[in-house]
Formats: structure tokens, sequence, C-alpha cells
């Protein structure tokens, strides 16, 4: 096959797909006026269940609180966690002493400092290369 007619068959391809593409919408479109009241009344149905259940988990740790009891009504249960809480920077500091194995990269800020000092910096352990990929444009007609 040639270029002239892999690029005959991608075009043809694409209106293919632009036309299942324009169906779609249309069914999305149509979908979404004959629901939309439906939609609405679920969004309020929503907001009073989380409403209901904030209070009802509200309910049920100051019972907890009161009573110690993890299991006040059937279907409700108390979970009791530790939480931490701490200064990153003092975190960091202590981890590079401590245990440096905890420490991580940013790999996608590292890989763009790496390109911008190839030039100039050169980090002995980077290797950096060039890479051909074929693009097509989004109209070939």
């Amino acid at each position: 096959m040639t270029l002239a007619e892999a690029r005959q068959v991608v075009i043809k391809a694409r209106r293919h797909e632009a036309d299942h593409l324009a169906d779609l919408r249309d069914y999305q479109q149509a979908f979404e006026r004959e629901t939309a009241a439906t939609r609405a009344l679920l969004a309020l149905a929503k907001a009073d269940r989380q409403d209901a259940e904030a209070a009802l988990r509200q309910l049920a740790i100051e019972n907890f609180e009161a009573t110690g009891n993890k299991q006040p009504i059937q279907g409700v249960g108390i979970r009791v966690t530790t939480r931490i809480g701490y200064d990153e920077s003092e975190a960091i500091h202590w981890a590079r002493q401590a245990h440096p194995d905890m420490l991580a990269i940013n790999t996608k800020l590292f890989e763009k400092h790496a390109k911008a000092v190839a030039d100039t910096e050169r980090l002995g352990f980077v290797n950096i290369w060039t890479e051909a990929t074929a693009t097509i444009a989004k109209n070939l007609e």
C-alpha cells in the first residue's frame, strides 16, 4: 500500500467514525433532554441521603463517646483510627538522615530538569536520545 492509499484509508475511517460519533451525540442530547427532571430529583434525593447519613454518623459518634459502644445499632459501626500530622520539611530532613530509602524522586520534575540542562550541565547517569514518531493531521482532507 502506498502512502497516498494509506492516507485515503485513514480519511475514510475517520469519516465513518465521525458519522457514528454524530449519531451518538444526537442520542445523548435526546437522553439529556428526556431525563432532566429525573436527574434533578435524583440530585435532591442524593442531598437528602447525604444529610441523613451525616446526622446518623454524628449521633453514632456521640453515642460512642458517651458509652464506648462501637456497634450502637444494626448496620452502624464505629471505626477508631489513628491519625498523624507533621511538618513536611521537618519530615524530609529527618528521613534524609535516618531513613533515606523513604524518599522518592519526582520523576516528572527530574526528567524536565535533566532535559533542560542537557546542553550545559549534563547528568552523567542520564541517557537522552531522540526518537521518531509519526503524526497524522486531524484533517487530512
